[in-house]
């Protein structure tokens, strides 16, 4: 069974550029997993590769001068070989490593890292950002969902599934999967106050718990949450913790964009947790669904090789007569290859959607996704108009089927 077929062809194509690949993605995401299937299957179809495995450990675990040394062997033989590393971060010059990798002619490296080194990393950042490939590792796509679980019956209760149960291997395979998402849940969190040296575990805990509450476009309300006596830590605690999570990839962070001159604005970024699978059950089923539904789609673009931030506009409207500047969201902003969409969600069918593309002003494509299963179409108002299952499937290509 091939999982992840868009990140295959990515990482495969990516072999011979002289750049490293690096996988990055929240741990218990199955990198480790993916990075073995993947090298078996592309053994099967190369077999003049040699392949060579070497795992990153805090202790007795292969080290940058052994992998660069057995490197430096494999490229004198003239014949290509394939490294894998697992845990790259944990590398103490990657900037070096990565550099001494690309240099060798035969020798292709693709990575795996639990930590963003584009954050953790940040004083070698210069040199090595341009040198190495970052691809995103997240929760299963739709399609990888069905070929893993088999689910039958109809598209909307496929969609439907998919949305609450999410996309983590472990938590859809696990005989108990509500137990099965509390452990990866305190797993993620120990690991997040190990690496960044996090003093008060259950305020990261608490503070994780309500990004996973509030998804989606409306900002984090932790704060309001909370008495006033229980406001006890600072702006700049609030910041440390969350920045934590976001370089762990427990929570993702989407600037916020000015969509009429693409200027990011200073104000707050939107967060989205990592999966769906942790959304409290007390939470009604209409907010769940509606929190599923952004984080999927944000998956799905990632998957795709997209760069995402939310899109924001400043608009002077009436209200009880007088007018006021609103700042208005229109969901995503997507951009890949130098192209940029528009991306929203609209629960109806696409009334709502509609309301709040017609404030942009220019003339990118606007892709409204709605929860119907409705054949995809052209609107009057010159909008894209998808179901949330084709979305979900084909991604930004559904597109090409209506011009």
């Amino acid at each position: 069974m091939e999982l992840r077929k868009s990140l295959s062809g990515r990482v495969e194509n990516g072999l011979g550029s002289h750049r490293v690949q690096i996988i990055q993605g929240c741990l218990g995401l199955g990198k480790t997993y993916f990075l073995h299937q993947w090298s078996e299957n592309f053994q099967a179809s190369h077999p003049d590769w040699n392949i060579r495995f070497f795992a990153v450990e805090d202790n007795n675990g292969a080290t940058e001068k052994s992998i660069f040394e057995a490197a430096k062997s494999d490229d004198l033989s003239g014949k290509p070989a394939l490294y894998l590393i697992d845990n790259i971060e944990r590398i103490s010059h990657c900037s070096v490593f990565i550099i001494s990798m690309n240099s060798l002619i035969h020798i292709s490296c693709v990575a795996t890292a639990d930590l963003d080194i584009r954050v953790t990393k940040k004083t070698e950042r210069t040199l090595f950002a341009d040198r190495c490939v970052f691809l995103d590792f997240v929760p299963l796509s739709y399609d990888d969902y069905l070929t893993l679980i088999k689910s039958k019956g109809s598209q909307k209760n496929k969609v439907s599934d998919y949305l609450l149960a999410g996309g983590i291997p472990s938590v859809l395979l696990a005989a108990d999967p509500k137990r099965a998402t509390e452990d990866l849940r305190n797993k993620i969190l120990l690991f997040v106050q190990s690496q960044f040296h996090l003093d008060d575990l259950s305020f990261l805990a608490r503070l994780f718990d309500s990004f996973c509450r509030f998804g989606g476009f409306p900002k984090n309300q932790y704060a309001r949450e909370l008495s006033k006596d229980e406001l006890k830590f600072s702006y700049n605690t609030l910041l440390k913790y969350t920045r934590a999570l976001s370089a762990c990839f427990a929570i993702s962070e989407l600037p916020r964009v000015n969509a009429d001159n693409f200027t990011r604005l200073s104000t707050a970024p939107t967060h989205l947790p990592l999966d769906s699978c942790f959304h409290p059950s007390a939470l009604s089923f209409d907010l769940r669904l509606i929190d599923a539904v952004e984080i999927a789609l944000y998956n799905r673009l990632i998957v795709d090789g997209c760069t995402l931030s939310v899109s924001v506009v400043n608009r002077q409207k009436s209200i009880d007569g007088k007018r006021q500047f609103k700042q208005i969201e229109n969901g995503f902003l997507v951009s890949k290859n130098s192209r940029v969409w528009f991306v929203i969600f609209s629960w109806d069918d696409g009334a709502s959607g509609k309301e709040a593309m017609k404030e942009l002003r220019n003339g990118f494509p606007k892709i409204i996704v709605v929860l119907p299963d409705v054949p995809s179409q052209m609107t009057s108002e010159g909008f894209y108009l998808v179901s949330l299952s084709t979305f979900l499937r084909n991604g930004l290509d559904v597109i090409k089927t209506m011009i």
